[in-house]
């Protein structure tokens, strides 16, 4: 999508919430909000920098699934389980 002319925060919202929405399953899905699964991607760059980063698995720390800790990096510690209200900064 960013090929063709879409920014790279727009490719990401569209992959993930847009892809939701399409399915009709954005109630649980497709954003980082209380009451949702989440899947997260704790990196070491800003993957809006250039998207090709997120296959790079020598700069992905940590890979959540449904808010729960699945892989790391051998030499990081993270929780075994996070909640979206521990991640979110409320006004910014």
């Amino acid at each position: 999508m960013q090929r063709a002319g879409m920014k790279p925060m727009d490719a990401l919202v569209s992959a993930t919430l847009g892809a939701a929405k399409a399915l009709g399953w954005e109630a649980r899905l497709g954003s980082v909000e209380e009451g949702k699964a989440a899947d997260l991607l704790v990196m070491d760059e800003n993957p809006l920098d250039d998207l090709k980063k997120l296959g790079a698995k020598k700069l992905i720390r940590a890979v959540f699934q449904d808010g729960k800790l699945s892989a790391q990096q051998p030499s990081d510690a993270y929780p075994r389980a996070i909640i979206a209200r521990d991640c979110l900064t409320v006004g910014q």
